[in-house]
């Protein structure tokens, strides 16, 4: 019999062992198991309710939590028709989408990615672009619109202001936008 104390982790959002996380799937009491699947991609895993469970859930190595933790890493981002070339950006180790990294651009990195664009397509190509729109207008919000030609509407990206050192105040804009992002590491390979 599964105990107690521990039905109640199983309404949390999120799993947690070995520093990675996952989405809570599906509960059998019965069978005593546990489905899971890791946050951003990756198969379902099927985890045993055993005693060896338990001992690791009262140890604090497996947690159930509501929450991610909010970290942001710098990264080198790019894609593969960029021949190794790359925008500096944040991410969050703990977030994926599919598999694949979700950076956060600055401005001025927004400002790189149209160049990087330009220098590697035509624009008869239609390739994805930002328009950056009351830069620098005093009382006027900076705003940020995101034009995929091949896909949905235009639609504004809204900043986030991230904790990054306890000073910087700067906004981050999410552009993930369903864009496959490779991660370079300092030889300028796929990290």
């Amino acid at each position: 019999m599964i105990p107690q104390e521990i039905l109640n982790e199983f309404n949390k959002k999120y799993f947690k062992r070995n520093n990675q996380y996952y989405k809570l799937s599906e509960l059998n009491i019965a069978f005593k198991y546990l489905k899971v699947y890791p946050l951003g991609g990756g198969f379902q895993t099927t985890i045993k309710l055993d005693d060896y469970f338990l001992n690791k859930w009262r140890e604090g190595e497996y947690v159930f939590t509501d929450e991610m933790p909010v970290i942001m890493e710098t990264g080198k981002f790019g894609f593969d028709c960029w021949n190794k070339e790359w925008i500096k950006g944040w991410h969050n180790p703990f977030e994926r989408w599919n598999g694949w990294r979700v950076p956060w651009l600055t401005i001025e990195g927004i400002r790189q990615f149209n160049k990087m664009q330009d220098k590697f397509f035509k624009k008869k190509d239609n390739p994805p672009y930002f328009e950056i729109l009351n830069e620098g207008m005093k009382n006027i919000k900076t705003k940020v619109i995101y034009n995929d030609p091949q896909g949905d509407e235009p639609y504004e990206i809204e900043p986030r202001i991230f904790n990054l050192g306890g000073w910087d105040q700067t906004p981050l804009y999410d552009v993930s936008l369903g864009l496959t992002w490779d991660m370079y590491d300092d030889e300028g390979e796929i990290a």
